[in-house]
């Protein structure tokens, strides 16, 4: 069925079904692009950027189409239908590229590989192959891009609320009509009720954009919080020694000895703005795809990191076993999280600091396991310690832990804390293989 058999139906005089829809449509999706150029221009925020662009291509494709099925033109050329496929293949990507920006991941180069693969599939279907089948399959191609989108969305846990389980439910609606479009929805309901979700669904995304500002806002107000609550210790020792020296009091005895405190503090203060820059910093580095990076040696980072905290405290004993293992991924990152817990590790252990590194059979899985013989940690403070903004054990402001945690996400490892042994041991888990 098409538009044509139901002019009839419309109320309005003069205007058939078509044509009103065509021109409603048309208004509707104008509109919303330019809110979305509208807050792009205001925030720069990449998502709605992308989701701008993709929209322009979008309306394009949707004039297209409806030029030749609802305002009277007829016989599509070849020409004009791979350009209204291309555009349809163009937008969706730059839609999901936009999901992607909005949950704060790297966008796979796959999907690019798979537009491409679904514009060839159309351009065989126009020009040399004629067949429904193709014309299938390249729409499951645009499906199961919304369908992932919506998969994406729902594995988010920093977004909730009911425009984010609005939008998943409109992303699936989206992703079944594009796949079962010819089967039953090739008809002016179909189209209406696209254009209904699709509307919906740019709300949605809306809403999600500004909870995620809302949320940063929020989330840099509080790092700024703890962090001057954390610097304000040091300052006050290094304001009461000061005085002190200015007084002609040594609290260590001697100037020199007061001033050495005066330099461990300034360090403390020092390594606490570094952390919190590199903390910020962690947001636009992890937006580069993981599948870019290089295989390097866990096996050679975790016993060159550990050679240099032996120094440091040398009357420790140290025990590492590792198997000779290579992981993809930031070396520099990784380098990170080893120097946050072997600090972690040097400040409560009594005597003892015990290392290893296996693969786990034939899962692919690396396991690195850091343990020291210091005091257990009470299960409370283990269940949030990778919590953002928490104090861990004495107080200790948990920035170090914050940057492990959003690092071990990005390279979709996993970490965990134990008591055991008459310890405490961390275990990360990532995927990895043997060196050659």
């Amino acid at each position: 069925m098409f538009f044509g058999e139901y002019s009839s139906r419309i109320p309005i005089p003069g205007v058939s079904m078509d044509t009103y829809f065509y021109y409603l449509s048309m208004i509707t999706s104008v509109i919303f692009v330019v809110i979305y150029i509208f807050i792009y221009i205001q925030y720069r925020d990449k998502s709605v950027g992308l989701w701008c662009l993709g929209g322009f291509f979008l309306v394009g494709e949707f004039m297209l189409d409806n030029s030749y099925m609802t305002i009277g033109l007829t016989g599509m050329p070849q020409s004009v239908q791979f350009l209204n496929w291309t555009f349809m293949s163009i937008g969706n990507i730059l839609f999901l590229w936009g999901m992607y920006s909005l949950i704060d991941k790297p966008f796979p180069v796959r999907w690019i590989f798979a537009c491409i693969g679904a514009v060839i599939i159309k351009i065989i279907n126009i020009y040399f192959y004629t067949s429904i089948l193709l014309i299938i399959v390249a729409n499951t191609f645009q499906g199961l891009g919304f369908i992932g989108a919506g998969i994406l969305l729902m594995n988010q846990s920093r977004l909730s609320g009911l425009f984010k389980y609005t939008t998943i439910g409109t992303l699936f609606l989206l992703g079944y009509f594009y796949i079962d479009f010819y089967y039953r929805w090739f008809t002016p309901l179909g189209y209406l009720l696209v254009t209904i979700i699709s509307d919906c669904n740019a709300i949605g995304f809306l809403m999600l954009v500004f909870q995620k500002r809302i949320r940063q806002g929020k989330d840099q107000l509080n790092l700024m919080q703890y962090t001057a609550h954390d610097i304000k210790a040091p300052m006050m020792v290094i304001r009461t020694y000061a005085q002190g020296i200015i007084n002609g009091i040594f609290p260590k005895g001697s100037l020199e000895g007061s001033i050495q405190v005066i330099n461990n503090e300034v360090d403390r203060m020092d390594k606490r703005v570094r952390d919190m820059l590199y903390y910020t910093k962690l947001d636009y580095l992890n937006t580069f795809d993981l599948d870019g990076k290089a295989c390097f040696s866990l096996t050679k980072l975790v016993i060159d990191s550990a050679e240099r905290f032996h120094l440091r405290k040398p009357e420790l004993h140290w025990k590492i076993s590792a198997a000779p293992i290579q992981i993809k991924g930031d070396r520099e990152q990784w380098n990170v999280i080893l120097d946050n817990i072997l600090e972690n590790q040097m400040r409560y252990a009594k005597n003892r600091i015990k290392i290893s590194l296996n693969m786990t059979g034939e899962s692919g899985t690396a396991i690195l396991r850091i343990w020291n013989d210091g005091p257990e940690i009470e299960r409370t403070i283990i269940d949030k310690q990778f919590k953002e903004y928490q104090t861990g054990t004495g107080g200790e402001f948990g920035l170090g832990m914050m940057i492990i945690k959003k690092i071990i996400d990005y390279h979709h490892a996993k970490i965990r804390v134990e008591n055991e042994d008459g310890g405490v041991a961390y275990y990360i888990e990532v995927a990895g293989q043997m060196e050659k």
